[in-house]
């Protein structure tokens, strides 16, 4: 073999192995599309879709309410203390229209942007898909509830089961938002969302959570308002991250710039040392 051939060899062998510990340390990822994360606000909630879709039907297991209703509410036990923007709730209010509140309802049908304007009541809140959606007296057409898990890791599921828009809309929508005792963690997630109109994806509504006084306090974290951007068969999932600080230099976690530098300096220095070691045998 060549001098020229052999350093060819270790050129590619080593730009295999660089390039393989980059996908392994997250640095590159071939062929796969960066999910959404938005956050945090000045609370520390962050949310993503970046997770595999999840969605535990509760239609035949669930307590039934708001059946053949239109801008109603009702009321439950979480079954839990849920932590919310600091704050322990075990009742939460959930109205047609895709809205959980703590401390109070809001049955207005008009959602807002959380972002900038306080919502009736000023409770805080979690807009699931806040838009104005009715349930027709037939079927199983409804809002479910339902706790489900072990003492320390239980949940609180909220369905909204095939809602139409009002006054009417073409097609019914299917979503759910899960409340965890173990993380105090919110899962959205949403089995169909295509209801055949301006409703459809998210179109007229809005989804995010909220404090009170959050539009001037900056405990908001909106995923969209009035924008069809949610999907059939997404997840996304807010949780509370509080913040990490960090008193040594030596205990940082070196960037991805300086990661690549790191590898690519190791991989030349893996180089020069195998074409120094053929040369010699070459000699």
């Amino acid at each position: 073999m060549s001098f020229v051939t052999t350093a060819t060899v270790v050129k590619k062998l080593s730009m295999a192995t660089v390039g393989a510990m980059f996908i392994a340390l997250g640095i590159l990822n071939p062929g796969q599309t960066k999910a959404a994360t938005i956050g945090s606000d000045s609370f520390g909630y962050k949310a993503t879709d970046d997770i595999h879709f999840t969605f535990e039907d509760i239609s035949t297991t669930g307590t039934t309410v708001l059946a053949g209703t239109d801008d109603t509410f009702s009321s439950a036990n979480i079954g839990f203390d849920f932590n919310f923007y600091g704050i322990n709730y075990n009742n939460v209010s959930f109205t047609a229209n895709g809205l959980l509140t703590f401390a109070g309802t809001n049955v207005l049908f008009t959602n807002k942007n959380l972002t900038t304007t306080a919502p009736l009541g000023n409770h805080p809140s979690i807009a699931v898909l806040w838009d104005d959606w009715k349930f027709p007296s037939s079927g199983n057409s409804a809002v479910y509830y339902q706790t489900l898990g072990q003492t320390g890791n239980r949940r609180f599921i909220t369905q909204w089961n095939a809602a139409l828009g009002y006054p009417t809309s073409p097609s019914p929508v299917t979503f759910q938002s899960v409340l965890f005792e173990s993380s105090n963690d919110i899962l959205l997630s949403y089995l169909d969302v295509d209801a055949g109109n301006n409703k459809s994806f998210g179109g007229n509504a809005t989804v995010g959570i909220r404090d009170t006084d959050g539009q001037l306090n900056g405990r908001n974290l909106q995923w969209s308002f009035d924008s069809p951007v949610i999907k059939d068969s997404q997840s996304i999932r807010f949780s509370y991250y509080s913040p990490v600080i960090k008193d040594s230099q030596s205990s940082r976690v070196p960037e991805p710039a300086s990661l690549v530098g790191l590898l690519a300096l190791a991989a030349c220095s893996t180089s020069s040392s195998l074409l120094k070691r053929q040369h010699q045998i070459n000699t």
